[in-house]
């Protein structure tokens, strides 16, 4: 559907006192420095207006459309704006306090991250489509930082909706998920999860460095040690195994993270050894694929 589509079959109009109004379209208007206090408009399009340096306070918009107006350093305090859609319009400066967003959608542009990230819907499911909403915008507007920040919202609210599913936190959880779903949504769930612990939802590269560090010389070194039983062979100092506990550890362990390319003479003799090597050269694979692909999308955005 066009922002054309949002002009017809409603009557001309002009905003001033009282401020109130619906269906109607309000065109090429400059309300620059005004002060509009406790305005009411349903169903109403807003097209091509300035707000700029403008105070909206206690305002209830429902079902509006704004489309490519101006809210330059606009202060907008206490405003509802459900159900309503801003089509390419601009908030350069706008501040934002104690807003309702909710069913509210964005087309070819977004409210920076800072500004609206308290003004998002409390609701975990209506926090989570409209920052996946704010993501797709920024990302397609040219700013990957703000897309990046407004999904690790939208994954943030997916976790608290899902968790919300499952303990049934509500009458509307309850009848909405039944057993099955709930089950299916905690599996997700922990999915998610472990996605955020383990590769920081590929967003986060000091997650990556940090547990590929902990897991080469801490995690996966201590296992080797607890169970040197498992190693046969000699260090790279032609030391035998059982003889260099901690170094033949600590030496398999970093044979395993860099996925063979050292020419350690160790070996894994035992299922546990052996499937705690596997298991620690395919997180290693996952964490450098996720490293290379992080830094090529910073390459590009440079």
């Amino acid at each position: 559907m066009t922002a054309e589509a949002y002009f017809h079959g409603r009557a001309t109009g002009a905003v001033e006192s009282p401020f109130k109004g619906s269906n109607q379209l309000f065109a090429g208007q400059r309300l620059d420095g005004q002060i509009i206090t406790s305005a009411a408009y349903e169903h109403c399009t807003f097209a091509n207006v300035s707000f700029k340096e403008a105070r909206l306070e206690s305002g209830r918009f429902v079902n509006c459309v704004f489309v490519a107006c101006f809210f330059r350093k606009t202060d907008i305090r206490s405003c509802n704006f459900s159900s309503c859609r801003f089509i390419d319009c601009e908030f350069p400066g706008a501040s934002f306090s104690g807003c309702d967003f909710r069913y509210t959608r964005f087309v070819g542009c977004y409210i920076p991250v800072d500004d609206i990230e308290h003004n998002l819907p409390p609701e975990p499911n209506l926090r989570e489509h409209l920052s996946r909403n704010l993501a797709r915008e920024a990302a397609l507007l040219g700013d990957p930082h703000a897309a990046r920040r407004f999904r690790l919202l939208e994954v943030s609210a997916r976790e608290k909706n899902g968790w919300a599913a499952v303990i049934g936190k509500t009458k509307w959880y309850r009848d909405h998920y039944d057993v099955r779903a709930r089950l299916a949504t905690l599996l997700r769930l922990v999915g998610s999860i472990l996605n955020r612990v383990l590769f920081g939802y590929s967003e986060r590269l000091w997650v990556l460095v940090r547990n590929f560090v902990l897991a080469t010389f801490l995690i996966f070194p201590s296992f080797y040690f607890l169970s040197i039983g498992g190693l046969s062979g000699s260090t790279l100092t032609g030391t035998p195994v059982q003889q260099s506990t901690v170094w033949a550890a600590f030496e398999f362990s970093v044979k395993n993270a860099v996925i063979g390319a050292l020419a350690s003479q160790i070996d894994a003799v035992t299922f546990a050894v052996s499937t705690a090597a596997a298991v620690q050269t395919v997180l290693t694979a996952i964490w450098a694929s996720l490293v290379a692909s992080y830094l090529f999308r910073w390459s590009l955005q440079r």
